[in-house]
């Protein structure tokens, strides 16, 4: 059985020798065949070539035409810059529709016009002619919401969702009708299967997947199949949250990315869907051992077919296609590595991950803050034993179009300040920090007199938010296995006046008392500000966000936490909750007086909580208050002052009073005196490596 028999005859649920083997070779197919990147791209005979010496040389049972998402685009007339030894780049800064009135008079470009449409479909005819029947031969094109964002721009085209919603779906009809007529040449030039890259899909929420993205691909799809050939759809990154969706298309295959769990997908698709994954490619493939990748192909198989302790000779049609799992070159750690063989170690993410879903891996995660560890070999140590980093990076930014503002910087000797001026037609404001390293300090907020509130009131009125998806992708994707990314709301509207850049806690505590009134009124117009993220950070790439935090019960007290915290946690976990997403917040005062409302709250879990003796609640305590949570603790930061042992029996004595390990983290997320830092952190890890060693019970999978 060759291989292009033996992948139709797969998909059609005949018996087969073995599975699939189908991976993405792209730039690992120009490496091989020592050839410039943009060679690769741009010269069908190159790029045949490449396909050919990688398939024969490992095996493969397919060649893919696929190299980078510009070629569609690019014939469109946008800009596009080729590089050595990286991929393809549309430049963002000069999209085609960057003015969208442009689309009614752009033109369906002709496949076979001499472009880089052209050019692939080149290529399919020669390795057509190369392969002849021995092996399948794939085309490709680009999805709806993929090729619009190439047109349009990626952040662009999500604000078109919520501003023009009619011209999303004209861009997207354009697209469609676009890559079908790629298509049907390909076919044409002798392509088995058309591949569908829609990646920008994992960028949403499923409401707006629904609602744009999916008639639009099984236009898409319905077309390709009424051309007589398969379709397969290939969405990079996290879609947990389509998976039903991407099931009802009609795709022979379904390419699942390393995030998702094979168990989500086949429980939501049904048992005849072709499903294509979903292996880590740089945990697994690159960095891993071959036996190592052996066993998480075996771990695909299994978790892709039923429960069944009991293996079969012979498989009937439907157990067979159920059970398809192959490796794909895809992006990260899977969300449910306990759905994985015992004996594989989890990432330092996926093991965060799994925490954060309320389940456990071989030990408890232990994490960092990205700005409170510095690079040096003890950082090399800690992360090679496990480590993950928290990376805390913005998903929107923010302007006030109508505030001039200006920034002084000056020195003190060796302290930097920064005095920022605010022009607003109500008034002057300014503020003054200092650069304290890793954080910054406020010496001067908004607030200094009462005739500064309405300048105030116009400045949060004139902020406009929008979003910054593709650098917080680019970066998590750029990172690897060794760190976690997180989004954030900002702080709770109340507590932005206490402890944000407006007024500080003594000034607001004043306030409070002497012009509540006016207090009132800033606290509103942040009420609403705070709405208009909440969609913006639910639909961004990010699977948890932070929602505010710092929150001083002394200060607060009970009856204003309920009235003025707890509505705002509930409509921001409504939002995400809908798009499959995490909410938590930074709890790292005393939180006895508030224990009873926040197990009130639908946050999913509590951070930065920080147990007995640094607060008023032990970890036993913290569990019995707040059972259905996730607990992500801090490392109290009195216990880095004690010795290496004694970090280490704090350590064991904190995870024998949350007993149980499943959704408990322990994290750093305040300050460690810098003498102690390296030597703690290590005894910590001790102290979580030791009590998986000698309490293997706990630690079985569940």
């Amino acid at each position: 059985m060759n291989g292009r028999e033996r992948i139709l005859a797969h998909l059609a649920g005949r018996p087969v020798d073995r599975l699939p083997l189908m991976p993405i070779t792209m730039m690992l197919a120009a490496r091989r065949a020592g050839v410039r990147y943009r060679e690769y791209c741009t010269d069908y005979r190159v790029l045949a070539a490449a396909q050919l010496r990688t398939a024969e040389e490992f095996g493969f049972d397919y060649v893919n035409t696929m190299s980078d998402p510009a070629r569609e685009a690019a014939d469109c007339g946008a800009r596009v810059q080729y590089f050595d030894a990286q991929p393809v780049a549309l430049v963002e800064e000069e999209a085609r529709l960057a003015d969208k009135v442009q689309l009614a008079g752009l033109a369906q470009p002709d496949p076979l016009g001499g472009g880089r449409m052209h050019n692939g479909i080149r290529a399919v005819a020669l390795l057509r002619e190369r392969v002849g029947r021995d092996r399948l031969v794939e085309g490709w094109i680009e999805g709806p919401i993929a090729e619009a964002a190439d047109l349009r721009g990626i952040n662009t085209l999500m604000l078109d969702f919520y501003d023009d919603p009619g011209f999303v779906h004209d861009l997207f009809a354009f697209v469609v009708e676009l890559g079908l007529a790629f298509a049907r040449e390909q076919v044409a030039a002798g392509a088995d299967l058309i591949g569908i890259g829609d990646a920008a899909a994992s960028l949403i929420g499923p409401e707006l997947y629904q609602e744009f993205v999916w008639p639009h691909e099984r236009r898409l799809v319905d077309g390709i199949r009424a051309l007589g050939v398969p379709a397969r759809l290939h969405i990079c990154g996290n879609t947990r949250a389509h998976l039903g969706g991407m099931g009802r298309l009609g795709c022979a295959i379904v390419d699942l990315d390393s995030m998702v769990p094979l168990a989500d997908a086949r429980a939501q698709m049904g048992p005849d869907q072709v499903l294509l994954g979903n292996l880590n490619p740089v945990a697994v493939l690159r960095n891993g051992t071959p036996d190592a990748v052996t066993a998480a192909v075996a771990a695909c198989h299994r978790t892709a077919g039923p429960a069944s302790s009991s293996a079969r000779a012979a498989r009937s049609r439907r157990t067979r296609r159920r059970r398809t799992c192959t490796p794909s070159a895809t992006m990260r750690g899977p969300t449910r590595p306990d759905l994985l063989s015992p004996t594989m170690n989890l990432t330092p993410r996926a093991r965060v991950e799994t925490a954060l879903h309320g389940g456990h891996g071989g030990t408890v995660p232990f994490t960092m803050y990205e700005c409170m560890i510095p690079q040096c070999a003890a950082e090399r140590t800690l992360r090679n034993r496990g480590l993950c980093i928290v990376n805390r990076l913005p998903v929107f930014k923010t302007h006030r179009p109508n505030v001039p503002t200006r920034q002084q910087v000056y020195w003190e000797g060796e302290r930097k300040f920064t005095r920022t001026h605010y022009a607003t037609p109500a008034g002057p404001l300014s503020t003054l920090s200092e650069d304290g390293g890793f954080t910054s300090w406020r010496h001067e907020l908004l607030y200094k007199r009462p005739e500064d509130y309405a300048a105030i009131r116009f400045l949060l009125q004139d902020e406009v938010y929008v979003p910054a998806y593709a650098e917080f992708a680019q970066a998590q994707a750029a990172f690897g296995e060794d760190a976690i990314f997180r989004a954030n709301f900002g702080l709770e509207p109340m507590q932005e006046l206490i402890s944000g850049g407006v007024m500080g806690m003594q000034t607001y505590c004043e306030e409070w008392m002497e012009r509540r009134d006016e207090v009132l009124s800033l606290y509103r117009i942040l009420v609403e500000n705070r709405r208009k993220i909440y969609p913006l950070v639910a639909a961004s790439p990010a699977q948890h966000a932070n929602y505010g935090g710092n929150v001083t019960p002394e200060i607060i007290g009970r009856e204003n936490f309920e009235t003025y915290f707890v509505p705002h946690y509930h409509e921001a976990a409504e939002v995400m909750h809908r798009h499959g997403k995490l909410i938590g917040c930074h709890f790292d005062a005393n939180t006895r007086l508030l224990a009873t409302a926040i197990a009130g709250t639908p946050l999913d879990y509590l951070e930065a909580f920080t147990p007995a003796p640094d607060t008023d609640l032990t970890l036993a305590e913290a569990r019995a208050a707040w059972p259905g949570k996730v607990l992500w603790i801090n490392f109290p930061s009195s216990g880095h002052l004690r010795s290496d042992a004694a970090v280490e029996a704090m350590t064991l004595d904190l995870l024998d009073q949350a007993g149980t390990v499943d959704g408990l983290l322990i994290g750093i997320t305040e300050d460690m005196p810098p003498a102690r830092w390296q030597h703690s952190c290590q005894a910590i890890m001790d102290g979580i490596d030791r009590h998986a060693r000698e309490h293997p019970a706990v630690y079985a999978p569940s």
